[in-house]
């Protein structure tokens, strides 16, 4: 959880600073309403699924809880406020260099330098205005240094917070609101109770980062009956898991992790910028020298559960 307080919403701070500090109270409410739900909520309701395939004992997922449908609306909040925070960034910094700041003044993200050029520093005169007109030369040049194109390879320009900020949130804004899932890890415990009548002789398990649904494969086992059961029987299983939320039939995933990638972005790009506001502020900076260069990210939770069989 990132903690700003004392000082959320005193008045007297720039609009930037406040948009920063609502994104990151929606991200706390996620953080402190995800633990729980998955290391209780999400236990399955109505035990698991059991199937027998050439001798393999699949254990399946029953009926589990689903995401809140508050979250992806949570989670929009979030995207939109840290979004806006970098664009009312770059209007202060066209009002500081005492241009003229209009409707289409935002702060921009690009991939790559092929659409940053033609756009930003090639953009046709006679085409609609360059989103950071106006702002100093300096301030321009520090705007290209954060951008996602200026890492090295394609991969981690993808995995750049301002991308996930950027894919995100224009989904969020124009199209749909993204889907929540429980995705699984890697799992730390199988075992079946009470112990002396079962041995398990192999077991296989999915990779890691499938769904929690119901029908969704746990674990698959070859078994060796010691004795004949006269109680019931149940497997206990304990596995990592996080939430990831994806745009409606999208195969990219963004984990509460990636939501601190966000953030710490956002933190820093204004901690580069803040530099070119008259009088020099310390805003941004002064939250990572409160904050750590990199506040912790949610990680990924135990579901530990008791699943019945006879």
């Amino acid at each position: 959880m990132i903690d700003l307080e004392p000082d959320l919403y005193l008045r007297g701070l720039p609009d930037f600073i406040l948009k920063f500090q609502h994104a990151t109270q929606h991200l706390n409410t996620l953080t402190s309403e995800i633990g729980p739900f998955i290391e209780g909520d999400l236990h399955p309701a109505g035990g698991g699924e059991f199937d027998i395939e050439d001798d393999w004992t699949v254990i399946k997922w029953g009926e589990v809880a689903p995401i809140p449908v508050r979250w992806p609306l949570v989670l929009g909040d979030f995207l939109h406020n840290a979004r806006s925070c970098l664009d009312h960034l770059v209007y202060a910094l066209v009002i500081a260099n005492q241009g003229n700041a209009g409707k289409l003044t935002q702060f921009p993200i690009y991939a790559t330098e092929k659409e940053w050029t033609p756009d930003i520093e090639e953009r046709d005169p006679t085409a609609k205005p360059n989103p950071i007109e106006g702002v100093s030369s300096e301030a321009f040049q520090a705007i290209r240094e954060m951008q996602p194109f200026r890492e090295r390879t394609p991969k981690t320009r993808e995995r750049d917070g301002l991308m996930h900020l950027l894919r995100m949130s224009n989904a969020d804004k124009h199209r749909l609101l993204h889907t929540g899932a429980v995705h699984t890890g890697r799992i730390e415990r199988l075992e079946f109770k009470p112990t002396g009548y079962v041995r398990i002789l192999k077991r296989r398990t999915p990779n890691p980062g499938g769904r929690v649904e119901r029908g969704a494969e746990i674990a698959r086992v070859r078994l060796q009956w010691l004795r004949e059961p006269d109680r019931e029987i149940g497997v206990h299983f304990k596995q990592a898991a996080q939430v990831a939320f994806s745009e409606p039939g999208k195969p990219w995933i963004a984990t509460v992790a990636d939501l601190y990638k966000i953030i710490n972005r956002v933190l820093e790009v204004g901690a580069h910028l803040e530099r070119f506001l008259e009088p020099e502020e310390l805003w941004f900076r002064g939250l990572r020298l409160h904050l750590g260069a990199d506040p912790l990210g949610l990680p990924m939770r135990p579901i530990a559960t008791a699943t019945e069989a006879t």
